[in-house]
């Protein structure tokens, strides 16, 4: 029964398969540009999706970091900071997807899909957690967005899984 929920939860959320090593140029010319009142502009749904609660591609932080997405790039730490601590987070479902609604302090809003992680191929708790990269590095270290119904959070590992990306833009 639990299988079946999963397998429900990724074919009605739209997940579509990690780039490994290949990185290709992305078209963002679907996506839109959403002002939460912050330092920048946030995309309204992850890279490679085509509705706010699809997961699109997940990606290895090596490959998150050289795609080509022409104006748009990954969020700094301090960027996910600043996003982490102005804006008000509400654990939904949308078109049947669990994640967090992140609502700017003008109203606007942009939806993270719990979309879990892959290793080896393989995904993991989706439905349950968000793992979203940034661009900040210490040492071996990278620093992601990790997320489930008690909390949001930003850590930093020593892996790879492939994880979401959502990117972010500067103001004009």
């Amino acid at each position: 029964v639990i299988f079946l929920i999963m397998v429900l939860l990724v074919v009605s959320c739209g997940t579509k398969s990690e780039k490994g090593n290949v990185v290709e140029d992305c078209d963002m010319s679907e996506v839109k540009a959403v002002d939460l009142g912050l330092s920048v502009l946030w995309a309204d749904c992850n890279l490679n999706a085509t509705a706010i609660s699809e997961y699109g591609d997940y990606y290895t932080f090596n490959d998150a970091l050289t795609l080509n997405v022409g104006g748009w790039r990954l969020p700094t730490k301090e960027e996910l900071e600043e996003l982490s601590s102005e804006c008000d987070w509400q654990w939904v479902a949308i078109d049947g997807c669990y994640g967090y609604n992140v609502i700017g302090s003008n109203g606007n809003s942009i939806f993270f899909p719990a979309a879990g992680f892959k290793t080896d191929g393989e995904l993991f708790k989706v439905g349950e957690i968000g793992n979203y990269w940034t661009s900040s590095q210490e040492d071996d270290a990278k620093w992601f967005l990790d997320f489930n119904k008690d909390g949001y959070y930003i850590n930093s590992m020593t892996l790879d899984d492939a994880q979401s990306v959502r990117l972010v833009k500067a103001k004009n």
